[in-house]
């Protein structure tokens, strides 16, 4: 075991948090902080996790940290779904132009054009996952304003 100068033993966390004497291991461990040994050889925590694990301020990081997790997925699946549509809706003109015989550079401008309305239809039905409020993801309403506001300044 590795010695930790200044730390907490696990029983002085057992009096003061009132946990039984097996869950605190089990919490640390859960919040990824290090158990080390005191100078007697018995497993402690350093005071800085020890004040984390007291105040819940330990637990709240770690609610918060998977919630913005979630969240990175939940725009992830979001950004996914919204290329998707944009690329089948681009492709589906852009095949139905070739099929009625008119060249490649011609048949983007259709496929161009369908693929925009398909990602303003779809960011009208799915709104982006917001976290607290505030949605991390941008539309493509977002970046065409933000292009504007860079070709305007």
């Amino acid at each position: 075991m590795t010695l930790i100068e200044n730390a907490v033993p696990l029983g002085g966390l057992v009096q003061v948090t009132k946990l039984q004497p097996l869950e605190p291991e089990g919490e640390i461990h859960q919040l990824g902080m290090f158990v080390g040994v005191n100078w007697p050889g018995r497993d402690a925590v350093s005071v800085t996790d020890a004040h984390a694990l007291v105040t819940g301020s330990a637990r709240r990081t770690l609610e918060h940290d998977q919630a913005w997790r979630r969240h990175q997925d939940a725009t992830e699946a979001w950004e996914a779904a919204r290329e998707n549509a944009r690329r089948t809706a681009f492709a589906a003109a852009y095949n139905d132009a070739l099929r009625r015989g008119v060249g490649n550079a011609v048949a983007q401008e259709p496929a161009q054009e369908a693929a925009r309305e398909a990602l303003e239809r779809f960011e009208r039905t799915h709104r982006p996952p917001t976290f607290e409020g505030n949605a991390t993801a941008q539309s493509w309403f977002g970046r065409a304003a933000d292009k504007i506001r860079e070709t305007v300044s």
